[in-house]
């Protein structure tokens, strides 16, 4: 039995909950989908998420919300991370300190066995820096591979170095690793040795017409002045990037991955 999995990229602002509300029913049924993940951490107006948010998002047809750094950006979802009841749909970064709200893994069920997503953020360039995310990943492997074989990773990081080194430290423990947080899709999708799927970044799910899902004169006046500036999401009609990965429930292996890019499913 094969786990046909869509992972998609950070979901920005309105126009990415939107088009996650309508593209995503007909992605999934063009790719026989048993099970669904998202990273939600830019869903509230580019920046953070809310309990509101989130339930509009497992809404439309995702079934696991990972997040990153800016889990906490909202501080009303920290209440919302302590009360979600187990198994937990929505998880952030794992190397985070344990005392913070949330959990860092979850197992949940698909019609084709037992899915494992597991939350991770790299340290380069990245703020704050967490526990070394390497180390973090030896010490939850003995707990989630005695739960499920099929093991998903988010390593939400700035640097593609990191996630390619990170990628091949776990090959062959975890199913795949998709990298998030730069809202730019890289097209090296591979199955590494070991039959671990990867991807350096998934894009984003959002508009396309700005710079990363912000206004564009709002992204230049940055760049030209040096000067902070609100952060205002641009709000053009949005579309879906991520992967579409066949995963053997049985021993976890990937077996295709395939880029979706502006909701439509690659060809290999």
């Amino acid at each position: 039995m094969q786990n046909s999995i869509i992972f998609l990229g950070d979901i920005v602002a309105r126009s990415g909950r939107e088009a996650i509300a309508k593209d995503l029913p007909l992605l999934k049924n063009q790719a026989s989908a048993t099970f669904v993940t998202a990273n939600g951490e830019n869903a509230s107006g580019g920046l953070g998420i809310t309990g509101v948010q989130c339930n509009e998002i497992l809404t439309s047809g995702v079934d696991c919300i990972t997040l990153g750094d800016h889990t906490y950006q909202r501080k009303e979802v920290r209440n919302f991370l302590s009360e979600l009841a187990a198994p937990q749909k929505m998880i952030r970064p794992a190397n985070f300190p344990k005392e913070n709200p949330g959990v860092g893994y979850t197992c949940l069920p698909s019609s084709a066995g037992s899915v494992v997503v597991v939350n991770i953020m790299g340290r380069t360039f990245m703020t704050p820096t967490l526990d070394c995310p390497f180390k973090c990943f030896d010490e939850l492997w003995p707990i989630v591979s005695n739960v499920s074989k099929v093991i998903l990773v988010d390593f939400h990081a700035e640097a593609t170095s990191e996630k390619i080194a990170f990628a091949n430290y776990v090959r062959g423990r975890a199913s795949l690793v998709v990298g998030t947080h730069t809202h730019v899709q890289t097209a090296d999708e591979q199955i590494l040795a070991e039959y671990t799927g990867y991807i350096s970044d998934l894009g984003m799910c959002g508009s396309q017409t700005g710079v990363i899902g912000l206004k564009s004169e709002i992204a230049i006046n940055r760049f030209r002045t040096g000067m902070s500036e609100g952060y205002v999401p641009d709000e053009s009609k949005g579309t879906l990037n991520g992967v579409h990965v066949l995963i053997d429930s049985f021993d976890g292996k990937c077996l295709q991955i395939k880029r979706i890019k502006n909701s439509e499913l690659c060809a290999n």
